[in-house]
């Protein structure tokens, strides 16, 4: 991203906007994050119906809030009776018997969830991550010079 490129526009209003319409995400990101920061000024989760995408095989889903406030995310994540990722977590959700079959662990419920985080945390303790820091700088290290190596002359954004 140029220096000069503000990360978020706080000119813009969320009104009439819907984050289920593919074209919102192909909006810049200064203005996709001013519509972020306007949902989170307001007091009320905002309800979006879901996007009708045409000749899709799944049918249209119920519609969802959009959580864009930490301590939102916080509350229902603490209280699984007001939420449950595991009937689907995306717009455009799969019926319940594919996500069942193509979920993964971000769309499931305790205590499925509970019992493979257990497994999968012990990969992400301070002490295994400074183990595999080294690595990790180096492999980061070896990309980023063979991209300035192939592409001397362009810029570059890292995602």
């Amino acid at each position: 991203m140029s220096q000069g490129t503000p990360l978020v526009d706080t000119s813009v209003s969320a009104e009439g906007v819907s984050l289920s319409n593919p074209e919102f995400w192909l909006a810049p990101r200064s203005y996709r994050e001013g519509v972020f920061h306007a949902l989170r000024q307001q007091d009320e989760l905002p309800f979006y119906e879901e996007w009708d995408f045409i000749d899709s095989p799944f049918p249209k889903g119920p519609g969802y809030f959009a959580l864009t406030r930490h301590e939102d995310v916080w509350h229902v994540s603490r209280n699984p009776q007001l939420f449950c990722s595991g009937q689907g977590s995306n717009i455009g959700d799969l019926p319940q018997e594919m996500a069942e079959f193509f979920g993964s662990m971000i769309a499931m419920d305790d205590p499925k969830h509970f019992r493979l985080r257990s497994i999968v945390s012990k990969g992400f303790t301070p002490k295994e991550v400074a183990r595999i820091e080294g690595y990790v700088h180096d492999k980061a290290r070896e990309l980023v010079d063979s991209l300035i190596e192939r592409f001397p002359e362009k810029e570059c954004d890292f995602v």
